[in-house]
């Protein structure tokens, strides 16, 4: 009878045994199937939602143009025996170089955009009160299909403006003729914010001459 019992017992050990090697197959099979089933969903949804880009800022916007906010127009003065000036505390001033007659004076300055900025100044004694006898101003109203001429009045005195339309930017020159005596201002350079702040800076600086006779 004791055989008998232990020979159940083992019989019924060993179904529970098969038995519960069968449910853990079909649970492994089914949390296999599951997996799947998430996984594709996953995937699914990572495929139809729209593209998650990064955003690169633009060539404009890392290349801020210059601007009233970062330009100092503040007027530096320079004052000599024969006129008077000033230039916007942005630009920087080069040596001042030796002058001979019939120079009066020479100043040139600098700022850097897209490229140098070039700002001169400069005055020397003509032969005779008129503007005929400027080779520079000559030189330029005889090449009409390259320099544009206009004139105007600035502070009671006649101003030529000659403008380089063949230029890439900006690049004027202005002849302020006083007597025998004539200032040569000449700008020219590019900007990223296009010409306007070079405009600015030339008419500042028209508009801030005067001879020290006047």
């Amino acid at each position: 009878m004791l055989l008998d019992f232990y020979i159940t017992q083992a019989v019924c050990n060993n179904a529970d045994i098969m038995t519960y090697k069968r449910w853990a197959k079909r649970l492994t099979i089914l949390a296999c199937f599951v997996g799947v089933i998430v996984a594709g969903y996953w995937f699914a949804t990572y495929v139809a939602a729209p593209s998650q880009a990064t955003i690169m800022p633009s060539t404009a916007a890392l290349n801020e143009p210059s601007s009233t906010g970062l330009f100092d127009y503040t007027p530096v003065p320079v004052h000599n025996a024969y006129f008077s000036f000033s230039y916007p505390a942005s630009m920087h001033a080069y040596a001042q170089q030796p002058v001979k007659a019939p120079e009066l004076a020479d100043y040139s300055y600098g700022y850097q955009d897209i490229e140098s900025w070039q700002l001169a100044v400069s005055a020397q004694t003509l032969a005779e009160t008129s503007l005929s006898q400027d080779s520079s101003y000559i030189y330029r109203t005889q090449h009409a299909d390259q320099y544009q001429l206009s004139n105007t009045t600035i502070n009671g005195y006649p101003v030529a403006i000659i403008t380089d339309t063949k230029a890439a930017g900006f690049s004027k020159v202005a002849f302020m003729l006083h007597g025998s005596e004539v200032i040569h201002i000449s700008l020219y350079g590019n900007d990223t914010s296009g010409i306007s702040m070079l405009n600015n800076v030339f008419t500042q600086i028209l508009h801030s001459v005067q001879w020290v006779s006047s």
